[in-house]
Formats: C-alpha cells, sequence, structure tokens
C-alpha cells in the first residue's frame, strides 16, 4: 500500500503510519486519504464529471485582527472565513487547479474544494489532505479513486488518528512561486469569489 504523502505546510509525527486508501461512511458519502501527487488528478477528474455549473469554496482562518474581535477570552474557539466562488464553467474550474493548484494543496492552513450546484456533488480537501466526497451517486466516482491507486479500506485511519498531546500535527501557510493564499483571494476576488460567512473552526 502507497504510504501518505503530505505537502509543504503540514508536518505529521506518525506520517509513515499511514496509507493512501478511501472509506465508504454511508451511501452518499466517503472520506479518503488522499496523497499530495494524486490530489490534482482527483480534482480534474472530478471536475471532468461535473456539467456546469460548478462552483469553487476555499476556508482559510480567520485573520489575527478579526480574532480579536471574534473572541473575547482565550477559551473561545477560533474561526474561519468560508468563501464561494459560484456557476462557474467547468474549464473556469480546471483553469482554478492548473493556476493555484500547487499552493492550495501544499498551503497547511487553506481547505478547499468544488461542487455542483445541480447535483450538489461535492469534493472537499480539509486539512492533512483529509478528503470528502458527496453524491447521491457515488459509486460514479469509484473507479476514479481506484484508477489513482486509492484503494477501498475497511477501516481507514486519518492523521486525525495519530495526534497526542505530546505529539500533535502541525500546519502552517506557505509560498509557491512567489504567491501566497492572500494572492488567491485578491485574484479570484476579480471573478467573483465572496466571503459566504465566518463560522467556528
Amino acid at each position: 500500500m502507497a504510504k501518505l504523502k503530505l505537502g509543504a505546510g503540514m508536518e505529521v509525527p506518525a506520517l509513515s503510519s499511514l496509507e493512501t486508501g478511501y472509506e465508504l461512511r454511508d451511501h452518499q458519502n466517503l472520506t479518503a486519504n488522499v496523497g499530495l501527487d494524486q490530489l490534482i488528478p482527483l480534482l480534474n477528474g472530478f471536475c471532468t464529471m461535473q456539467k456546469s455549473p460548478v462552483f469553487f469554496i476555499l476556508e482559510l482562518p480567520a485573520t489575527e485582527q478579526e480574532e480579536q474581535t471574534l473572541r473575547s477570552k482565550p477559551a473561545d474557539p477560533f474561526h474561519k472565513n468560508i468563501y464561494y466562488l459560484d456557476n462557474c464553467t467547468v474549464p473556469v474550474a480546471k483553469a482554478i487547479l492548473k493556476r493555484y493548484g500547487e499552493l492550495l494543496i501544499n498551503d497547511g492552513l487553506a481547505c478547499f474544494g468544488f461542487g455542483n450546484h445541480k447535483t450538489e456533488d461535492e469534493i472537499f480537501i480539509s486539512k492533512y489532505n483529509v478528503t470528502s466526497i458527496y453524491s447521491k451517486e457515488l459509486h460514479r466516482y469509484l473507479p476514479l479513486l481506484e484508477h489513482l491507486s486509492i484503494p477501498q479500506k475497511e477501516k481507514l485511519r486519518t492523521v486525525w488518528d495519530t495526534f497526542t498531546q505530546e505529539a500533535p500535527g502541525t500546519a502552517c501557510t506557505v509560498e509557491v512561486n512567489g504567491e501566497t493564499m492572500g494572492t488567491v483571494l485578491e485574484n479570484l476576488a476579480e471573478l467573483g469569489l465572496y466571503l459566504a460567512k465566518q463560522a467556528e473552526d
């Protein structure tokens, strides 16, 4: 089985014990460990299977300045900003991946994905490459996972199962080719990316 590989902005002490694979949660949801080299092919494959319009979703931590307003005491939860770019064509979704894919998959703080407005099918890459796919026709995506050597497992072990108080994972933002997530926000805002809401992280 293939060992799990993560992006530059993530460190996991027990990474060598984890493998790529997916687990069916129910008939409409699956969770997967997807290796760094498999992420963009998986996302491209998902987008190829859609009919326009689709959307792009991006979640980033709230800024330090925002948290000063949102949190009144140390025990309060931190927050995330959830952005959407709605009503994209499939070629636009693929162009986002081509332009910013390497940054998105390497940044340890960015969570992102794509979805279909009509079918509600969605793929979402959360921290440490833990990937979720939702579909009322989930079986459509299983051959894509198998093609990318992401096998089905009866019980999937993710990075979250390995963390301890003494050995937590660490994640940080990164720069790729001189660009950061700030670049993504700024450039995609020109296409219509908007802040939909802030939520507890």
